[in-house]
């Protein structure tokens, strides 16, 4: 198993979080004793040429929004994340 985690995380004028999201896309077993086996697998890898959005609200006033892109080897192992990007833009 590996996971494309991403965080986005909103930080008012004063740069303190005022909001989170988080989304994991990959493959995850529902029942880890049977790996790979097709009833119990869910799927949300994003397809090459696709894309997904993370809605997160903005409140009103000025500040920041970043966005942590990383890679989890293993779903249970988040310790070991490796982060592959990540970028901040103002609103």
């Amino acid at each position: 198993m590996n996971f494309l985690v991403v965080k986005v995380t909103v930080h008012d004028q004063e740069g303190q979080t005022v909001r989170e999201a988080q989304r994991e896309f990959g493959t995850t077993e529902r029942f880890p004793e049977y790996l790979d086996f097709w009833p119990f697998l869910k799927v949300t890898k994003i397809p090459y040429g696709e894309s997904r959005e993370i809605p997160v609200a903005l409140p009103s006033g000025h500040g920041r929004v970043s966005a942590e892109f990383r890679y989890r080897d293993w779903a249970t192992i988040t310790d070991r994340d490796m982060v592959i990007g990540s970028l901040t833009r103002p609103y």
